[in-house]
């Protein structure tokens, strides 16, 4: 069977960090290169653009118009009030201010600018939050009951969900920055 490409992609990435940093300081464009946008779902992102502009940037031919979308990996779907207070300034300041709960017990922000990604990951990876594995091809997040009522040994369970994500974090287990996640 032959290798896919984003397969490909990954076996020459250097541990999942092909040219992520060269297509973020690349200011010509709000987009990354191809190769990159298979990387970024293992740093938790993806990118998007306006749909409902697509028409009227192209009649006036414009690029479309790129953000990105960061979901966050949280184990059991566990964010302490700091860092519920820290994700709400992160979103007014670097992203759209509408913050998305998901039904798998994390959170997703949308509209960050290309050149916003940076100081977004650094403000999440100060209150101890990351997005690495939190979208792709991996195991997502590791959700919990959110009702301690419905079992005695749900603290006992939901202390595990932490365990378990960094368990199948993919091998090298680092941000784009090469620095290992704790």
């Amino acid at each position: 069977m032959a290798e896919s490409v984003v397969e490909k992609i990954k076996k020459e990435s250097n541990s999942l960090r092909g040219t992520l940093r060269e297509s973020l300081l690349d200011e010509h464009t709000g987009a990354i290169r191809e190769s990159d946008q298979a990387l970024i779902k293992f740093h938790g992102m993806y990118m998007q653009d306006e749909r409902d502009r697509r028409e009227e940037r192209a009649e006036k031919k414009l690029e479309r118009a790129y953000s990105y979308m960061i979901r966050l990996r949280l184990p059991g779907g566990l964010l302490t009030a700091d860092q519920w207070l820290a994700l709400h300034e992160v979103s007014e300041q670097y992203a759209s201010p509408v913050i998305k709960i998901t039904t798998r017990q994390t959170i997703q922000l949308h509209g960050v600018l290309k050149h916003n990604i940076k100081p977004t990951i650094k403000e999440f990876n100060t209150v101890k939050l990351d997005s690495i594995a939190a979208c792709g091809d991996v195991n997502r997040n590791v959700v919990v009951s959110a009702h301690p009522r419905f079992s005695a040994i749900h603290e006992e369970v939901f202390s595990y969900a932490g365990k378990i994500s960094k368990l199948i974090l993919h091998q090298n287990g680092q941000n784009m920055d090469g620095k290992k996640i704790k």
